[in-house]
Parts: C-alpha cells; sequence; structure tokens
C-alpha cells in the first residue's frame, strides 16, 4: 500500500537503513525493561510494544532466537508464542478465541513467509477450492448495491451482532472505479477488469470463486475468504461480481 496515514512512523523511516542491528534484539539488551518497552519475559520468547505503530496499543509477541522465518523456530518456540497469543487476548462480543487458531492454510504460509513449496501449496489450494459453493443461479447480482459493499469497510466488529451485514472494504487494497481516487496498491488494480477479461460465464465463475475464497487460487493470498469465512453473503458476493462484470458498472466505463 502506498498511501497509510501514519506520520509519527516518519522517525522510524528516516533512521531505518542507519540501523546496524535488530532492533528486538537491541531492546533485549537494554538493562531495563521499560527502556525496551517489554511488558513480558517468557522462556523462549518476549513481549512488546511497537515503539512506532500503525494503531495505538500494537503489541509485538517475538522469539528470542533470532530467525528470518517461523519454520526455523524451535516447536518449543512456537508453542511458548501461541500460549503467550492466548494467554493476553480475551473473547469479547462476537470476537472469540478460535480467531486464534491457524487452519492448515494460515500455518503453511506463516511457518514459510508466505511462500511454502508447491509440494505444500498446490494440495492445500486444491483443498480450498472444494470448498467454494457457487451459486444455483446466475452469478450477477446489482452493481449498484456490490458498489457500497466494496467502499464499505465495515463489519466482523466484536461490537457488531454477529450476522450483520458487512463490507468487502475493496478499495483499502484494489482501483476499481476510476471515479474513485482512493485506493490502496497492495493488490492489482481492477479497473475496467470486464473490458479486458470478458464479460461471460467463466469469468463470472472465477470472479465469485476468487471473492468466496482466494486462498484456492494463491494459498498465501492477503485477500480475505470472504465466503469461506463466512463475511460476506452469497447475495453480497454476487453483487460484487456484477460490480467487476457487469458492462454499466462504473468499473468498466
Amino acid at each position: 500500500m502506498e498511501r497509510l496515514w501514519a506520520p509519527w512512523r516518519m522517525t522510524y523511516i528516516r533512521r531505518a537503513a542507519l540501523l546496524k542491528r535488530c532492533v528486538l534484539c537491541a531492546a533485549l539488551r537494554r538493562r531495563r525493561n521499560r527502556d525496551g518497552l517489554i511488558v513480558h519475559r517468557g522462556r523462549t520468547c518476549f513481549c512488546l510494544l511497537n515503539k512506532y505503530p500503525y494503531n495505538a496499543g500494537h503489541l509485538m509477541v517475538a522469539p528470542y532466537a533470532h530467525k528470518a522465518t517461523l519454520a526455523k523456530l524451535t516447536d518449543a518456540d512456537l508453542a511458548e508464542i501461541n500460549a503467550v497469543l492466548k494467554r493476553d487476548f480475551r473473547a469479547k462480543g462476537q470476537a472469540k478465541m478460535d480467531r486464534l487458531d491457524q487452519d492448515a492454510v494460515q500455518r503453511a504460509c506463516n511457518l514459510n513467509a508466505d511462500n511454502p513449496p508447491d509440494s505444500v501449496a498446490k494440495p492445500l489450494e486444491q483443498a480450498q477450492l472444494k470448498t467454494i459453493k457457487y451459486p444455483s443461479g446466475p452469478m450477477l447480482g446489482d452493481w449498484k448495491s456490490g458498489k457500497k459493499i466494496a467502499e464499505s469497510g465495515r463489519g466482523m466488529q466484536w461490537s457488531e451482532k454477529p450476522g450483520s451485514p458487512g463490507g468487502g472494504g475493496c478499495y483499502n487494497c484494489h482501483q476499481l472505479s476510476a471515479a474513485q481516487t482512493s485506493y490502496g496498491t497492495i493488490g492489482p488494480s481492477l479497473l475496467a477488469f470486464g473490458k479486458k477479461r470478458g464479460y461471460g460465464p467463466d469469468t463470472q465463475r472465477y470472479v465469485y470463486g476468487k471473492i468466496y475464497n482466494a486462498k484456492a487460487y494463491n494459498l498465501c493470498s492477503e485477500m480475505p475468504r470472504f465466503g469461506h469465512t463466512g463475511s460476506l453473503t452469497e447475495q453480497q458476493m454476487k453483487d460484487l461480481t456484477a460490480y467487476l462484470l457487469d458492462p454499466t458498472s462504473p468499473v468498466n466505463k
């Protein structure tokens, strides 16, 4: 993402190139925990506050072992990290403790820095593809409703009632309509998607499936599994599909 309003991080950004050692290891070497912003020291891991957070109160759990990926940690390291996370989180509203449990996809991506070997990724992608439930009727809904869903970032917050309709937050990562000037770039531009890819049934099926479970097409995609997790309803996903593929949608103007 090219634009993220967190100006307090500028001090770190300007100094980052000058750093000669790991900031986590440097925090551990501090004599006093408060000087390193450390709030807990365990047997194999520790917790510390992010000095330059993206959002307030960002807490990090890090192993003592200086390793590049989680895959290089021992089972004991991973077990304690998981235990610390579960100890410090609390269930609240619809946010239950099971949100900390990793499925096979999340574990494979986390352990392999989002780049698992094909021998691991391909079987899991095939398994995720089988979870997609396609509509029995038309794939396209109402693009006008899809536009509202794409622009909305609401949903899945602890304070909301379970089952409350949420948004897709699509503009957080993608450009869609040329009329919308505020968008993220962590994902590819989807401007004129239908014009470029076609409006036929195969494209409709692909788009609906990608919205339902993006991990079926790219195991470590950062795109949420909207249908798989129940974040969006079937009708909402059909409306988003229409927003991308209806020739009259502003996406294709």
